[in-house]
């Protein structure tokens, strides 16, 4: 929770100050907002251990492959990223550039995805006798 309240003051004056540079000093006014997604996000990537602790016992109890929790991990983090760079260049203005790296982000994750989905279509022919 102290993490939680840590972030959203961040996010409040980075806020407040970058609508007071954007009319004078947009260029520092976008250094700043990405300055606070940076740190908002290292805040919240320093609760991910026990997140990840649980995501690994959890496999480990359904029978999961390590390399398929790493594929599934991977996946996710893509998503995230994906999500925070184009939010920041949809704010910045450029729509276009912002679906762009959406575009690549959802084509990444898929081929990142494939082995586990051909683990998934094995199983699935196995279980049924194909």
């Amino acid at each position: 929770m102290e993490i939680l309240i840590k972030a959203a003051a961040c996010g409040i004056i980075s806020v407040i100050f970058a609508s007071q540079l954007k009319h004078t000093r947009s260029d520092l006014a976008a250094l700043l907002s990405l300055s606070a997604c940076v740190l908002i996000m290292l805040a919240a990537l320093s609760q991910a251990g026990p997140i990840l602790r649980y995501i690994e016992d959890m496999s480990t109890m359904a029978g999961m492959e390590k390399s398929m929790l790493g594929i599934l991990l991977k996946v996710c983090g893509c998503t995230v990223i994906t999500k925070l760079i184009s939010v920041f260049i949809r704010e910045a203005g450029e729509g276009g550039i912002a679906s762009s790296v959406e575009l690549c982000g959802s084509l990444i994750s898929v081929c990142t995805s494939l082995p586990l989905l051909e683990s998934v279509m094995k199983a699935v022919f196995d279980l049924f006798g194909g």
